[in-house]
């Protein structure tokens, strides 16, 4: 059997064991690559060596699959930036492999694998990485399956024997990874786009898969991939900001020179916009409220203000009900407290929007989620974040129910 038979046979395993994952495997390419390490991934095409393939355990082909659909779910092919490829490729790994280890795949011998990284970001993961070998530690985390670096030995690649093995750390670059390549260059932020919202579209179609499969209900990991991958676990202020800064139509103009580069004596052309960007934020201020959480939206929303990314901000505080507003312009100091108290309803807050904020570009609900669909009311004009705290699983749960806009888990 030849490696594209080999490859394409693990996702006709995939089809009833897994379906999920198979799924997801049908809208990448199989692709042939003899100058590839192992297997890649950039959210078009899965990649692989024939020879490498070749050795694998058939079981073991099924878990380097699963892990590079696990990354394009994920969207690590389009959340780079300017990060180091190699690390970033082992924050990814260490992200979902414990994912794969509780859906019962057989993980190879090197998978990264570490509980300290448990509920992390890949984006958090890479950091630490980063903080660990500038302290010289040469990146050896205390693993549970594999060093954070080591070669897997030639066993590991054959498969033998069955199940994951520990090995003796080492400093060569780890294996037992798929390479995460980017979807498209940084400077192509629309490939970028469509890249993303084609995978946050595969997914649900993944997950109306899985959930039929199971009788109308998923696995634990399921769920959580659920709300994960449409909000995936992005550092939850950059989203947040950029949620923001797109709400605002902008243009460049050397009328408005970028202050941030005439230090260096560079004059280029700044952001100016072409229509007032009025953000409203709500607080849904009932008795669950998250005082931590309020003071860390709070401070990014008058940081959006104090650095232009917002004109006009408005504050609602709602919970059964609207009972208190309040407006701040760029300039205007911005001071707000939230008292806690009551039930919660969304409806009446988008209520009061569409009929005193007809204007408003975009809208952050802070929210642990927890109210009846019944109450959640229309979906407005303007494009909707759902800024919710509280406990990641129950986030999740919560997320699946949510009628419209995006679910950001804030990490406070």
């Amino acid at each position: 059997m030849s490696a594209f038979q080999l490859v394409d046979n693990a996702r006709a395993v995939l089809m009833t064991e897994q379906p999920f994952y198979a799924t997801l495997s049908l809208h990448l390419e199989l692709v042939e690559d003899p100058a590839c390490k192992e297997m890649w991934t950039d959210g078009a095409s899965l990649g692989f060596n024939p020879s490498f393939v070749e050795g694998l355990k058939p079981s073991v082909l099924r878990g380097y699959v699963a892990s590079a659909v696990s990354s394009c779910a994920r969207l690590h092919h389009v959340r780079r930036g300017n990060r180091a490829p190699e690390e970033w490729k082992k924050a990814c790994a260490y992200s979902v492999n414990p994912e794969l280890k509780e859906a019962g795949f057989n993980l190879p011998e090197g998978a990264l694998i570490n509980p300290a990284y448990t509920d992390l970001s890949e984006e958090e993961i890479f950091q630490r990485l980063q903080k660990a070998k500038q302290d010289g530690d040469k990146g050896k985390p205390n693993d549970q399956q594999g060093a954070g670096h080591q070669q897997p030995s030639p066993s590991s690649a054959s498969g033998k024997p069955d199940g994951n093995q520990t090995g003796a750390p080492g400093d060569q670059p780890s294996a037992a990874m798929v390479e995460i390549r980017d979807a498209a260059p940084a400077h192509e932020p629309g490939k970028l786009t469509a890249s993303e919202n084609e995978w946050k579209a595969n997914v649900r179609q993944a997950l109306a898969v899985a959930k039929a499969h199971n009788a109308g209900s998923i696995p634990g990991f399921l769920q959580e991939i659920d709300a994960v991958t449409i909000a995936p676990r992005y550092n939850w202020k950059e989203e947040l900001r950029a949620f923001i800064d797109q709400s605002s139509v902008k243009d460049y103009s050397w009328m408005n020179p970028n202050r941030r580069y005439i230090g260096a004596g560079l004059i280029l052309p700044g952001l100016v916009a072409d229509s007032l960007s009025h953000v409203v934020y709500v607080v849904d201020d009932s008795s669950s409220i998250d005082q931590d959480a309020f003071a860390a939206c709070s401070a990014e929303a008058k940081a959006a203000l104090d650095e232009g990314a917002a004109d006009k901000i408005t504050v609602i505080f709602c919970n059964v009900a609207v009972h208190q507003v309040l407006t701040f312009e760029r300039g205007e100091e911005m001071q707000i407290k939230a008292r806690g108290s009551g039930g919660t309803r969304f409806a009446p807050a988008f209520e009061w929007i569409e009929d005193n904020a007809p204007d408003a570009s975009a809208i952050v609900y802070l929210t642990d989620l927890d109210c009846k669909p019944e109450h959640f009311g229309e979906q407005p004009a303007a494009p909707v974040i759902w800024a919710a705290y509280g406990e990641r699983k129950t986030i999740a749960r919560l997320a699946a129910k949510v009628p419209f806009g995006e679910v950001l888990h804030l990490a406070v």
